[in-house]
C-alpha cells in the first residue's frame, strides 16, 4: 500500500482545508521525511486524517458518530478527510465527511458519510460505512487494528515504549503491536514442558526402584509359563470337545421333538386335506368360471335387453292398427294442405314480377341516394323537402287506394248481397243454423288437432318400432357373432394355454414383466455409465491442457516477478542517482569558492570540473525513472493478472478433480448395480 495524497478540512487545530501531495518530487526523491513542529501544531492530526479517511476512526478516538465528534475543529460546521492510495489492485480514493445542520457551528451533528471510489475514473465502489470498511480491508489486506500496528503506531503508545525501562519495553511493545498472545503461548509452553519433565522424572524413579531377575529365575519362570500355557491349551481343547458333545446331544433331543411335532402336523394336514376335497372341487370350478365372468355378464346383459326389446315390439304391434288409421287421416289432411300450398305458390309466382319491379325500383333509389348526399346544404334541404312531399304523396296515394278499394268492396258487396234482401225475414233460422255450423266447425278444428297429434304419435311409434326392430335384429346378429367369437376364442385359448392354467401363465407374465422392468433399469444404468465415462474422458482431456497452462503461467509469473525485482532495483538506483544529482546542484554556491590546485573540503579532490559549469543535468535520469516506474507498474499489473489467471486455472483444476472423483464413484456404483441386476436375471 502506498499513500499518494492526503486532503482534510477542519480537523483539530488545523482549521480550513489542507492538502499534502506525496507524489511531489520532494517526497518521491528523498523517500524518508519527518513531520516536525511544536506541540499542538497538528502533526498527529495529519495521521488522524489518514485513519479517519480510511476507517472512520482514529487511534485516540473511537468511531465518530452522530452523537459526538471531538475531532472537528471548534466553531466550524463541517469537516472531512480524504486519502488517495495505491495498491496492486489499483488506485483508490477514500473520503469521509460529517457536517452539522445547515453547516452552522451551532447546528446538530448529522450522520457521517464514508465512500470509496476509483481514483482514475471516479466510479464509486461503495457508499455504506460497513461496506467501505470491507472494501478497504479487501484492497489493502488490513483492518484498523492491523493498520495501526504495521503502518501507523499510536503516538502515546510509542512514546511510552521509548521512555520505559528495558524490562518494561517488551509488554508495552506487545500491547502496541498486538503480539501479547505469543507471550501467553510461551508461558503455556514452559508450563507444559515443566509438567512433562516432572512426569518423566517420576517414571524414571519408578523404573530405578524395580529389581531385575537373574537368568535362572527368568528361565524357570518362562518354563513354568510354557507348561501352564500347554496345560491351558489341553484343557481348552477338552472343554471345546465336551461342549460340542453336549450341543450335539441337545440337538438330537430337539430334533426328535421336532420330528414328533412334524408327524402330528402331517396327520392334521392329511385330515384337513381329506375334509377339504369337496370344497377344493368347488374352488376349482369357481376358478374356471371366474375366467368367463366378464363374458357371462355381457351375455346376461344382452339377454335382458333382448327381452325388453321383445316386450316393446309386442306393444308396438298392438297399437299398430290405431296408428295406421291415424296415419290415413293425417295423409288426407296432408293432401289438402298440399293443394293449398300449390295455390299459394301459384299466387306467389304471379306476384314475382311486381316484387322484382319493386326491388329494381328500390335498387335504383339507393343508387340515386349516393350522389345526392354529396351535394351542398341547399340541395340537401330541397331534397329533404322533396322527400317529405313524396312521402306525404305516397301516404295520400296509399290512403286513396285503400279507400277506393274499400269503396269498391262495399259496392261489390252491395251488388252481391242484393239478392239477400229477403234474409231479414229468415234471420232467426239462419242464425240458428249458423250457430250449428259454428259448433260443427269448432268440433272439426278439435278433431283436426287431435288428428295432427295422433299423426305425430303414429310417426313416433313407427320410428320407435323401426328402431327397436333394427335393434332386435342387430342384437340377434351381435349375439350370434359373440357366441361364434366365444367359441373361436375358447378354442384359441385352449391352444394358447397348451395344457396349462391361466394362473400359471399369469405368474409367468408377471415374472417376465419384472424381468423387463429390471432390464429397463439395467439399460438406463448402462446408458448412464456410458455418459459418465464420456464425461470422465472429457474431464481427463481437459485436465492435461489446464495442467500445462498452469505450469506455463507459473513460469511466466516467475519471469515477471524476477522482472519486477529487477525494475524495483533499477528504480531505487535511479532515485538515488536523481537525489545525488539534486545534491550536486545544491552545492553550486560552494563550487564558486573552489580554486584549482586546492583540495575540496567535501571530497578532497584537487581538480574541480563542476566548478567550470559542467553540472550534470538530471533530466535524463528523471525520464529514465519515469520509464522504469511505468514499466514497473505494467509488470505489477501483469503479475496481478497472472495471479488471477493462475487462481482461476487452479480452481478449474480442483473442480475437474472433484468431478472426476464423483464420476469414478458413480461408475463404480453403476457397475455394482449392473452386476446385481445381471445376477438377478
Amino acid at each position: 500500500m502506498r499513500i499518494l495524497q492526503v486532503r482534510f478540512k477542519n480537523l483539530n487545530s488545523l482549521a480550513g482545508e489542507w492538502e499534502i501531495d506525496l507524489t511531489h518530487p520532494a517526497f518521491a526523491s528523498d523517500g524518508i521525511f519527518a513531520i516536525t513542529g511544536p506541540t499542538g501544531a497538528g502533526k498527529t492530526t495529519i495521521l488522524d486524517a489518514i485513519c479517519l479517511a480510511l476507517y472512520g476512526r482514529t487511534p485516540r478516538l473511537n468511531k465518530v458518530t452522530r452523537s459526538g465528534n471531538e475531532i472537528m475543529s471548534r466553531q466550524t460546521g463541517e469537516c472531512f478527510a480524504e486519502v488517495t492510495f495505491e495498491t496492486q489492485a489499483g488506485r483508490f480514493r477514500c473520503h469521509w465527511s460529517q457536517h452539522r445542520a445547515r453547516k452552522k457551528p451551532d447546528g446538530e451533528l448529522q450522520s457521517p458519510k464514508h465512500e470509496i471510489a476509483d481514483a482514475d475514473s471516479g466510479k464509486i465502489f461503495e457508499a455504506k460505512i460497513r461496506g467501505v470498511a470491507e472494501q478497504i480491508e479487501t484492497a489493502t489486506g488490513m483492518d484498523f487494528d492491523r493498520f495501526t500496528r504495521s503502518m501507523l503506531l499510536a503516538q502515546g503508545g510509542f512514546a511510552a515504549f521509548l521512555q520505559a525501562a528495558p524490562d518494561e519495553r517488551a509488554p508495552i511493545l506487545e500491547q502496541i503491536t498486538g503480539t501479547e498472545i505469543y507471550s501467553r503461548i510461551s508461558i503455556r509452553v514452559h508450563e507444559r514442558r515443566s509438567e512433562e519433565r516432572n512426569k518423566l522424572e517420576t517414571l524414571q524413579a519408578e523404573l530405578k526402584g524395580m529389581q531385575l531377575l537373574n537368568e535362572e529365575d527368568e528361565k524357570q519362570l518362562k518354563s513354568d509359563l510354557e507348561h501352564k500355557i500347554l496345560n491351558e491349551n489341553n484343557v481348552s481343547q477338552q472343554i471345546t470337545q465336551n461342549n460340542q458333545a453336549i450341543s450335539w446331544l441337545d440337538n438330537i433331543v430337539s430334533l426328535e421333538k421336532e420330528l414328533c411335532i412334524i408327524d402330528e402336523q402331517k396327520q392334521n394336514w392329511l385330515t384337513r386335506q381329506k375334509a377339504f376335497l369337496p370344497e377344493l372341487e368347488k374352488l376349482n370350478r369357481a376358478n374356471q368360471a371366474l375366467e368367463l365372468a366378464g363374458e357371462f355378464a355381457v351375455l346376461t346383459s344382452l339377454r335382458c335387453e333382448q327381452e325388453a326389446d321383445s316386450q316393446s315390439h309386442s306393444k308396438c304391434l298392438q297399437t299398430l292398427p290405431e296408428n295406421n288409421a291415424e296415419v290415413k287421416l293425417s295423409e288426407d289432411t296432408l293432401k289438402t294442405a298440399g293443394v293449398n300450398l300449390e295455390k299459394k305458390k301459384i299466387e306467389q309466382k304471379a306476384m314475382l314480377p311486381v316484387i322484382r319491379k319493386v326491388r329494381e325500383l328500390d335498387l335504383k333509389l339507393r343508387e340515386k341516394e349516393t350522389p345526392i348526399k354529396t351535394t351542398g346544404d341547399l340541395i340537401a334541404e330541397l331534397e329533404k323537402s322533396i322527400a317529405d312531399l313524396r312521402l306525404k304523396n305516397g301516404k295520400d296515394l296509399k290512403s286513396f287506394k285503400s279507400k277506393k278499394n274499400a269503396l269498391e268492396e262495399i259496392l261489390q258487396h252491395l251488388a252481391d248481397t242484393k239478392t239477400d234482401e229477403g234474409l231479414v225475414e229468415n234471420l232467426a233460422v239462419i242464425r240458428s243454423r249458423f250457430d250449428a255450423l259454428k259448433d260443427l266447425n269448432e268440433r272439426h278444428l278439435v278433431k283436426i288437432k287431435e288428428l295432427a297429434e295422433a299423426e305425430t304419435k303414429k310417426a313416433e311409434a313407427i320410428k320407435a318400432w323401426s328402431k327397436q326392430e333394427a335393434n332386435l335384429k342387430a342384437g340377434k346378429n351381435e349375439l350370434d357373432t359373440i357366441l361364434n367369437a366365444l367359441d373361436k376364442k375358447q378354442t384359441e385359448l385352449n391352444k394358447v394355454l397348451a395344457g396349462r392354467e391361466i394362473a400359471d401363465w399369469r405368474n409367468i407374465f408377471s415374472e417376465l414383466k419384472e424381468k423387463k422392468a429390471l432390464l429397463e433399469k439395467l439399460s438406463e444404468s448402462v446408458q448412464s455409465l456410458t455418459e459418465t465415462r464420456r464425461v470422465l474422458d472429457v474431464l481427463i482431456s481437459r485436465h492435461e491442457p489446464l495442467s500445462a497452462e498452469k505450469d506455463l503461467i507459473a513460469q511466466q509469473l516467475q519471469t515477471q516477478t524476477e522482472k519486477v525485482t529487477v525494475l524495483e532495483r533499477e528504480m531505487h538506483l535511479l532515485e538515488t542517482q536523481l537525489s545525488l544529482h539534486k545534491k550536486i546542484r545544491d552545492f553550486e554556491n560552494a563550487r564558486q569558492q573552489l580554486e584549482d590546485g586546492q583540495t575540496c573540503p567535501l571530497c578532497g579532490a584537487i581538480e574541480h570540473p563542476f566548478a567550470k559549469g559542467n553540472i550534470p543535468v538530471p533530466d535524463k535520469t528523471t525520464a529514465e525513472l519515469k520509464l522504469v516506474r511505468a514499466g514497473l507498474k505494467k509488470a505489477n499489473d501483469s503479475v496481478s493478472d497472472m495471479k488471477v489467471k493462475q487462481a482461476q486455472t487452479q480452481k478449474e483444476l480442483e473442480q475437474i478433480a472433484t468431478r472426476k472423483k464423483e464420476c469414478t464413484e458413480w461408475i463404480l456404483t453403476a457397475q455394482d448395480r449392473i452386476h446385481l441386476g445381471l445376477s438377478a436375471l
